[in-house]
C-alpha cells in the first residue's frame, strides 16, 4: 500500500476502534514517509493519539523519541537540501513542537499533569527555536539570493528589472 492508502486504512480502523491495527499501518506509513521525504508534520503526528486511545500511552512517548523525531529529521534533510541548514533545522523544530504538543494532549487526556507540563515546555522550546532559526535562515537565504541577483544583473541596481529592484534595491548598499 502507498502512504495515502495506509493513512486511509488506519483512519478506517480507528473508526472501528481497532487502534492497535491502525498503529501498525501508521508505523509503516512513517517509514515510507521518511524514505520518500516531503511529508507534512501532520503525517508524522497522526499516530500519537492512536497510542493513547489504544491505552499505550508510554509507547507513544517512546515511539516519538525513537522513530518520529528521527524520521522527521531525515524528511527535512531530504526535502530541503537546497536550503540553508538553519531553514532545514527550523522546519525540523516546528515538527518537534507539533510532536510534543500531541504528547502534551495525550498526557492531558490521561490526567498526567507532570507529563503535560513537561511536554508543553518541550513544545514551547522547539517553537522558540523554530522562530530563532527561521529568522537566521531567511536572512541567509535572502543574502544568497541577493548575491545571485548581483551576479546576474550587475552592481548597478538602477538597471535591475523593477520587481527585482523592489525586492533587493533598498538593501543594495548594505550587503
Amino acid at each position: 500500500m502507498d502512504i495515502n492508502d495506509l493513512n486511509k486504512a488506519a483512519t478506517q480502523l480507528a473508526k472501528e476502534n481497532k487502534y492497535d491495527q491502525a498503529i501498525e499501518l501508521l508505523k509503516e506509513a512513517v517509514l515510507k514517509m521518511k524514505s520518500a521525504g516531503g511529508y507534512g508534520n501532520n503525517g508524522y503526528t497522526k499516530i500519537i493519539p492512536y497510542f493513547q486511545k489504544a491505552r499505550r500511552y508510554s509507547e507513544a512517548i517512546e515511539y516519538a523519541y525513537e522513530n518520529l523525531i528521527p524520521a522527521l529529521r531525515e524528511d527535512c534533510r531530504k526535502t530541503f537540501p537546497h536550503k540553508p541548514a538553519e531553514i532545514r533545522n527550523a522546519l525540523f523544530e516546528v515538527g518537534c513542537h507539533q510532536i510534543f504538543d500531541k504528547l502534551r494532549l495525550n498526557a492531558k487526556r490521561e490526567k498526567l499533569k507532570g507529563d503535560e507540563i513537561k511536554f508543553e515546555e518541550l513544545s514551547r522550546q522547539h517553537l522558540a527555536e523554530h522562530k530563532r532559526l527561521r529568522k537566521i535562515g531567511e536572512d541567509k537565504d535572502f543574502l544568497i539570493e541577493y548575491r545571485k541577483i548581483r551576479q546576474l544583473y550587475g552592481d548597478d541596481s538602477a538597471t535591475w528589472p523593477p520587481p527585482i529592484y523592489k525586492r533587493f534595491g533598498e538593501h543594495h548598499g548594505n550587503m
